[in-house]
């Protein structure tokens, strides 16, 4: 992968830039969704999963994945802690990331 990141943190890169216009925003619960697959389970105000179904050593396994991810993105500067305390926000840094390596990210993976 360009610029030596994973497969997950471009995907994670990438739907933050798609919302570029808005908020270029993604929360966890947006990456276990879109990324693992993992139904979610809408509770007062908040996206909850149910650890049993998915299976809790997938779910602690995906969930440990994408924490690491998000600091990797956010120590090299691709990313910010956004207003809310689950938005991971894209930089502009990251923005540029994704605009020179994106496409044959988006062609290769």
């Amino acid at each position: 992968m360009g610029k030596g990141l994973s497969e997950l943190q471009w995907f994670i890169l990438l739907e933050a830039y798609k919302n570029r216009d808005g908020y270029p925003a993604v929360t966890n619960a947006d990456i276990l969704i879109k990324w693992y697959g993992f139904e979610p389970a809408y509770s007062y105000r908040a996206i909850k999963f149910n650890r049993h179904q998915i299976g809790m050593k997938r779910y602690l396994s995906a969930s440990a994945a994408v924490a690491r991810s998000l600091t990797r993105l956010r120590d090299r500067g691709f990313m910010t802690r956004g207003y809310l305390v689950y938005d991971h926000c894209l930089t502009e840094k990251g923005a540029q990331v994704v605009e020179k390596f994106g496409q044959q990210q988006v062609h290769n993976g």
